[in-house]
């Protein structure tokens, strides 16, 4: 017999699923954002400021975690 209880676990388990699928693809999203400005660093462009590269920046603030 399928009741209310029933429902509402399955519920709680489609939106599991569905919350695991969006990180997954915002995940990925991150990734190629990233992936991106890595490829923009790379290029070395000529700028008048000196600015930090991606990479710089993300160990920094690994650095930071690790303290």
């Amino acid at each position: 017999m399928f009741n209310e209880r029933e429902a509402l676990r399955l519920r709680l388990e489609q939106l599991n699923n569905a919350e695991i699928q969006v990180i997954r693809e915002l995940q990925n999203e991150r990734k190629d954002i990233y992936s991106r400005l890595r490829e923009l660093d790379r290029q070395k462009v000529s700028s008048s400021h000196h600015k930090k590269t991606l990479l710089q920046l993300v160990d920094e603030t690994a650095n930071l975690f690790k303290k």
